[in-house]
């Protein structure tokens, strides 16, 4: 990433500061498409707000119309497998029992909006490790 990227993912971060779970509005996968639509112009969240209003409308909603991977490769990012040492602007995907779970990754943290709480920030060396067949990591 440019400067300018690194600049502008940063202030997506402090703008998502105090935001509340809310499903379809306000997760951890909206976070995802919200940040691509934030750093490179496109409009994809208009097409997920609002589409699913718990985890199981979630799960039928990704299952039946749109998976990560899918959504993922369409927009440009490629699965890393190789060097699982992530960058800024990386996004970690980690699968949660029934649900595949968005995080971004930036300056040695993994930012996400959890069912628990608001928006948060967990550091990288306290997240589950990447080499595992529950977590994939995808770069643009």
């Amino acid at each position: 990433m440019t400067e300018e990227q690194l600049a502008k993912l940063q202030n997506f971060f402090i703008k998502k500061q105090g935001v509340t779970f809310e499903w379809g509005h306000n997760d951890c996968n909206t976070l995802v498409v919200e940040m691509h639509d934030y750093m490179y112009g496109t409009s994809d969240m208009s097409k997920l707000r609002g589409r699913y209003w718990d985890l199981r409308s979630a799960v039928q909603f990704v299952r039946q119309q749109l998976d990560h991977e899918t959504w993922l490769k369409s927009v440009g990012y490629t699965q890393i497998t190789d060097d699982l040492t992530p960058e800024p602007g990386d996004v970690i995907m980690g699968y949660d029992r029934v649900f595949w779970c968005g995080h971004i990754y930036y300056n040695n943290r993994v930012y996400s909006i959890d069912q628990d709480g608001p928006f948060r920030q967990v550091k990288l060396t306290d997240f589950p490790p990447l080499n595992n067949a529950t977590m994939q990591l995808w770069r643009k």
